[in-house]
């Protein structure tokens, strides 16, 4: 037989094969059971075709029964996690004395004043914030897009000890409205640089009752972003001070996975970034643990914990706005995939 006519008989039997994957996941039948079967089939098919050979039987136009049966059979091609973030922020904050009431004078001053704590903000409590995730997963390649947002207000909040928040002083017992909004984003290409199915590498009889386990591995590469704003004004006094920054920073990382019995995954991410641009600086440091259980192939609940730190500074002198802050917390949500 020709290597066309060769071709098409394995797409022809592979095709068939992919039409009987829904009905062998109902049955319980995994997507390696599934791809398996798919080849066999495929091979037998071929078997029947006189004068091929065991090495000719392999090949159709360079492609090998696995890597076609991975073509027709491939895992998700898309994951979307739509999530809610139980967390809370922390660290110190200094906003430019020129902001608010300060006006061009700095309200007198030379600087921007001490940084101050969230907590002495009153605005250190956690609260449950939208989150999201968006996988494309192409062969080896992944390309994610996540963000999360975080925004608390507190109206007439007592200040529990003196401190001036640009040019706002404010004194132990003052009244204040203070307004914290936290927005992040980012966008990574992961590739898969290692993987290994240990079932399949299980050698003799015992690997038809070895448990499904497979660990990926990736190096990622990509872009954070950051907006945050502040708006603190002592009621008792009258004086205003506020700011609202974009950063940006390029990130590098780290993903391993850990799928058993294609239901239960754990994973854990680590990125961290740096950049530096005139007066702007911003660095980070982001780490995930998290755990999915999927009791249907396209559909499944995602838990985990997430803490980024985080330092971002804009300006100087009467001009300084700077962020040396964390945000942490646990987050769950639904994960389906196409």
């Amino acid at each position: 037989m020709s290597r066309n006519g060769l071709a098409v008989s394995a797409s022809v039997a592979l095709v068939l094969a992919q039409s009987g994957h829904a009905l062998g996941a109902e049955a319980g039948e995994g997507e390696t059971g599934v791809r398996e079967s798919a080849g066999r089939f495929a091979s037998a098919v071929l078997d029947g075709q006189p004068g091929v050979g065991s090495e000719e039987r392999t090949e159709t136009g360079g492609e090998t029964i696995d890597t076609i049966a991975e073509k027709y059979l491939t895992t998700w091609k898309v994951q979307v996690e739509p999530l809610v973030w139980y967390w809370a922020p922390s660290g110190k904050v200094r906003l430019p004395a020129t902001s608010g009431t300060g006006g061009a004078s700095a309200g007198g001053f030379s600087d921007s004043g001490s940084r101050v704590k969230m907590a002495d903000l009153n605005i250190d409590d956690p609260r449950v914030s939208p989150a999201g995730e968006v996988h494309f997963s192409i062969d080896r390649f992944r390309l994610t897009f996540s963000g999360a947002w975080y925004e608390i207000g507190r109206d007439q909040t007592q200040a529990d000890q003196s401190f001036r928040l640009g040019s706002v002083e404010v004194s132990a017992g003052d009244t204040m409205d203070v307004d914290f909004e936290f927005f992040t984003s980012e966008l990574t290409l992961g590739y898969n640089v290692w993987s290994k199915d240990f079932a399949a590498d299980t050698e003799g009889s015992r690997r038809e009752h070895a448990t499904p386990l497979v660990l990926r591995t990736y190096l990622l590469g990509g872009v954070r972003m950051y907006h945050t704003e502040f708006k603190v004004r002592n009621l008792s006094t009258g004086g205003e001070a506020g700011a609202s920054e974009w950063f940006a920073e390029p990130i590098l990382g780290g993903r391993a996975e850990v799928e058993i019995n294609e239901v239960f995954t754990m994973d854990l991410q680590l990125s961290g970034g740096y950049w530096a641009d005139s007066d702007k600086t911003v660095s980070s440091i982001d780490v995930a643990v998290g755990f999915m259980y999927r009791p249907h192939p396209n559909v499944g609940i995602h838990l985990g914990w997430r803490q980024i730190a985080f330092d971002l500074n804009d300006g100087e002198g009467v001009n300084e706005f700077e962020y040396d802050g964390r945000l942490a917390g646990l987050y769950t949500g639904v994960v389906i995939r196409f």
